[in-house]
């Protein structure tokens, strides 16, 4: 699949629950602003649409149990595909995990880290079979600090930031690459 003009891949897919549609982070990179790409998986995967990731810079997406919502973990870091790796926004980052209707593009709610965390971008999700979603996040501000690196979210509740304890947290060097739920949730 070629990323459509002006567009360029930001990170993960997912089909809809139907299996008829291959949903992929994008950036929209003249307007700095993210995009999920729809594609028709019965017509060689042709771009048919696309919806607002209501953020900058989307990367994991997946849907909740209802098939019908997305949640997109929005880093909130600005890159632009001329200029491989560099991330032009760090002082202003907003990033936020976003719920989104995948018929209309509606935004359904948004959560973001607290303002002091607004460098620590939202990179990976899992979903539970209970919609809870965990968060992976990688910290872009000052390494001295040592932020929380994961956060559960769920319904319309807040991001509740964890911490592993200091050891292990200044071992992960202010980055945590993936997260998952076991087997029993």
């Amino acid at each position: 699949i070629a990323a459509a003009p002006g567009r360029h891949f930001y990170g993960h897919g997912q089909f809809t629950a139907d299996g008829a549609r291959l949903l992929c982070s994008e950036n929209d990179y003249a307007s700095a602003s993210g995009v999920i790409g729809v594609y028709d998986a019965a017509d060689s995967y042709r771009r048919v649409g696309e919806l607002p990731s209501h953020g900058v810079g989307p990367h994991e997406i997946r849907l909740l149990a209802d098939g019908r919502t997305l949640v997109i973990a929005n880093g909130g870091i600005r890159t632009h595909p001329d200029l491989p790796r560099v991330k032009s926004n760090l002082a202003s980052m907003r990033p936020n995990l976003a719920y989104v209707d995948v018929a209309s593009g509606r935004l359904l709610q948004r959560h973001e880290p607290e303002r002091r965390w607004h460098q620590l971008s939202i990179r990976h999700i899992d979903v539970s079979p209970d919609d809870r979603v965990a968060v992976a996040m990688q910290f872009e501000g000052d390494s001295q600090l040592l932020p929380p690196l994961i956060a559960i979210q769920r319904a319309e509740q807040p991001l509740r930031l964890l911490s592993a304890p200091d050891d292990v947290q200044r071992r992960l060097r202010n980055y945590c690459g993936s997260v998952t739920f076991d087997a029993d949730g």
